[in-house]
């Protein structure tokens, strides 16, 4: 029973990393090029995202679930060959490979600086995977919040003149179902998001 109460128990992570509180509503209007992309007959992110947006410019995707939503911000830093890039992002869940991915990126240089976003559900059914993300993000300076959160976004400024902004429905898992997703590149878009995602660790 010592050995069950042990493995059961609550992760003390110093900080509180879950809320019930929300952000206040926001809305922004952007005008820009959009490059429609099918690619359900398409196998791998990159033979479908080719070079990444240019600053104005919007990718609109439909996948059939042969990559990971994840896969395509590693992807997006390898194109521009960026290194110590920034991160905000927001997922509903998130799964163990694509975790430890993210702290590799850390690791090797390519990213400085990741806050996360992630929902209770996450923490609560997924309690290993958030406890690895959880520690390693927190060892390392980083922010990481789970709330009642359902939005999926991730940013990255290359610090080079990109701000690359992705929206859509799947999470930072393997989705083997038909997703849709947009990838920009565009500054006030990504300062839009950025400051939402900034104000939810402040509640």
């Amino acid at each position: 029973m010592d050995n069950l109460n042990e493995l059961f128990r609550p992760i003390d992570y110093g900080v509180s990393l879950e809320t019930t509180e929300t952000i206040s509503p926001r809305k922004v209007r952007i005008d820009g090029k959009r490059k429609m992309i099918n690619c359900l007959k398409k196998e791998k992110a990159k033979d479908l995202l080719g070079d990444p947006p240019k600053p104005g410019e919007f990718f609109h995707i439909v996948s059939n679930g042969s990559f990971d939503y994840w896969a395509l911000c590693p992807l997006l830093i390898e194109l521009t060959k960026a290194k110590n890039v920034t991160i905000h992002a927001s997922t509903w869940t998130l799964n163990r490979q694509n975790a430890l991915e993210m702290l590799q990126m850390m690791d090797d240089g390519r990213v400085k600086s990741l806050s996360l976003l992630t929902g209770t559900y996450f923490k609560r059914r997924e309690s290993a995977v958030f406890a690895t993300i959880a520690n390693g993000l927190l060892q390392r300076g980083q922010k990481i919040r789970a709330l009642e959160n359902h939005a999926k976004v991730l940013l990255i400024d290359d610090h080079a003149g990109n701000y690359f902004v992705m929206e859509g429905s799947a999470n930072f898992t393997a989705n083997p179902r038909i997703e849709q997703n947009i990838i920009g590149n565009n500054r006030e878009l990504y300062e839009h998001h950025r400051g939402w995602i900034e104000e939810a660790f402040t509640i």
